[in-house]
């Protein structure tokens, strides 16, 4: 397993490969951990690492932040050449995507339990809670094709153990 923000994005993608699209249950979405390119297959989704935040100090930890705050961004691309029928996919995708964060028991067992282990100093670093904050959409036309971009931001909390 990777080491944070690498393990995050990893389950995440994890859990949006079988994100369900309500539009047409067969076509599943394509799934990448870097940010969408209109270039991408119809319905992809992307999970990017954006950030990394000092929270909190403690004293006798190896100079190091107790509390730790990761935050990524959850895009949704659809393309389709009926804006209408693009943007009623999009919207319903977006929306599946903010249901499975809150919801989904096993995405929430999965992120609460990774732990990452420095084999060199000892110290373990522990994702303790999660939260989704604000999705931010964008349309726009690319090569004749409608294209819709959904963008959530997500954090994650560690604490650092020595």
């Amino acid at each position: 397993m990777s080491a944070f923000p690498g393990n995050i994005v990893d389950e995440l993608k994890t859990g949006l490969i079988g994100l369900p699209n309500p539009t047409n249950a067969s076509v599943n979405p394509t799934v990448v951990g870097r940010p969408v390119r209109p270039t991408d297959p119809n319905i992809t989704i992307g999970v990017v690492a954006e950030d990394w935040v000092p929270e909190g100090w403690e004293i006798g930890l190896p100079n190091e932040p107790a509390i730790q705050r990761y935050t990524f961004k959850l895009q949704v691309m659809v393309k389709h050449a009926q804006e209408e029928e693009g943007r009623a996919m999009h919207s319903a995708l977006s929306k599946s995507m903010r249901a499975m964060v809150f919801r989904d028991d096993a995405l929430r067992v999965a992120l609460r339990g990774l732990v990452d282990t420095d084999a060199e100093s000892g110290v373990v670093e522990r994702a303790t809670r999660y939260a989704a904050g604000r999705q931010r959409f964008l349309s726009t036309v690319f090569k004749g094709t409608f294209l819709f971009v959904s963008s959530l931001d997500l954090w994650v909390e560690t604490q650092i153990a020595g």
